[in-house]
């Protein structure tokens, strides 16, 4: 008999919060019921002080609360909440977690980089034609960059940097527009994190709002319908965007179509942390999804509820 249980998965990182509510059956296969995402901007601050500002807080937990209620209202059985590298950083981590608990009674899972790489990757493989064969894949954050590597035998490698949008920009590229020496800076910090990565072998996929971000507006630039998965993002289209971004002050890129204009103020960052990984992978381009992390955990949440 061929089971399901619908199941929410709530992904709370460094710059935004997406919650997923999906039906899951026993063979793994998944269809989406809903999708919900907002920026929050947790991660505000976060590398000068340590902590979670409270308004940071206040809008996070706002946002997971609606969400949570929203799940429900769709019929989800079991709930679930990543946090990623904000919280995983934060001294006051707690706070969130005290504050979502006391409202919808749903506690906050702070993962580790490697289990978030690892759920990155088993959402990715949920994708037809992803389900087998060598792949690498790059998660960019606001506050972590998940590299992810495997086969058929399974993950084979996988590692968290330090290294997200959020946290480039805040650490050097302040300046609006930034000037080209702290360009050269950022890039030359990314180059020195990735070369913790090895050589990476097999199809390489692209996942988080960067790359949705730049898939966005790559389209729009061509007066093309936009359409985010599987789109094959270029290194050529990554340098393009760079120099857009880079030239523009934030206020200018909220202009952009294709754009988000919670994101203008990262997306230079991200745009860099992305050239750079396609260049350490050694390839010409990759292919976008939102299949991340947030999927491999309904993957899990239902694989785990059905044994019951």
């Amino acid at each position: 008999m061929n089971e399901s249980v619908i199941v929410s998965a709530l992904d709370l990182g460094t710059n935004s919060v997406k919650c997923l509510v999906a039906q899951v059956d026993s063979a793994g296969r998944l269809e989406v019921i809903t999708e919900l995402r907002r920026i929050t901007r947790l991660g505000e601050n976060l590398g000068a002080t340590g902590r979670l500002l409270p308004a940071a807080i206040a809008r996070t937990c706002d946002a997971v609360c609606e969400m949570v209620q929203s799940a429900r209202a769709s019929g989800a059985e079991h709930i679930r909440i990543a946090a990623t590298a904000a919280m995983r950083d934060a001294e006051n981590a707690h706070e969130l977690i005290d504050c979502v608990q006391g409202a919808v009674g749903v506690t906050i899972d702070v993962i580790s980089g490697e289990e978030e790489a690892r759920l990155s990757f088993l959402g990715v493989r949920s994708i037809p034609g992803f389900e087998c064969g060598p792949l690498c894949l790059v998660d960019i954050g606001g506050g972590s960059c998940e590299w992810a590597m495997g086969d058929d035998s399974g993950i084979t490698f996988r590692r968290s940097l330090p290294l997200g949008a959020v946290r480039v920009t805040e650490a050097r590229l302040t300046g609006d527009p930034p000037c080209v020496e702290s360009i050269e800076q950022a890039r030359n910090d990314i180059r020195e994190m990735l070369m913790e990565i090895p050589d990476p072998a097999g199809r390489m996929a692209g996942v988080g709002g960067t790359f949705s971000t730049m898939a966005a507006v790559a389209q729009c630039r061509v007066g093309v319908p936009v359409r985010i998965e599987g789109f094959r993002l270029t290194a050529d289209e990554a340098d393009t965007q760079i120099a857009l971004y880079a030239a523009r002050t934030v206020s200018e890129r909220r202009e952009i179509a294709g754009l988000e204009p919670g994101r203008a103020d990262i997306i230079l960052a991200g745009a860099l942390i992305a050239r750079l990984c396609m260049a350490r992978a050694g390839v010409d381009s990759l292919v976008v999804t939102g299949r991340g992390l947030r999927y491999g955990l309904a993957l899990k949440i239902a694989r785990e509820a059905l044994r019951e």
